[in-house]
């Protein structure tokens, strides 16, 4: 099972997003990483190996282990 935590500054950036599809975009890939948190890209040079990235300009969103 996953646990979604949101920075609370990622969440008030979030919620100003004018243009609803880029709001569902982020949504769907939110929902992505909650369905297989080993999805994404792998981090290179000093992340390397510790974390994997989707990006969703502007947005660079990193499912983080707890």
């Amino acid at each position: 099972m996953v646990s979604v935590v949101f920075d609370p500054l990622f969440g008030k950036i979030l919620r100003k997003i004018k243009d609803e599809s880029l709001k569902i975009r982020v949504k769907k890939q939110m929902q992505k990483i909650i369905e297989n948190p080993e999805i994404g890209k792998p981090m290179r040079f000093a992340r390397k190996g510790t974390q994997r990235e989707l990006y969703v300009s502007p947005f660079r969103l990193c499912p983080m282990p707890i």
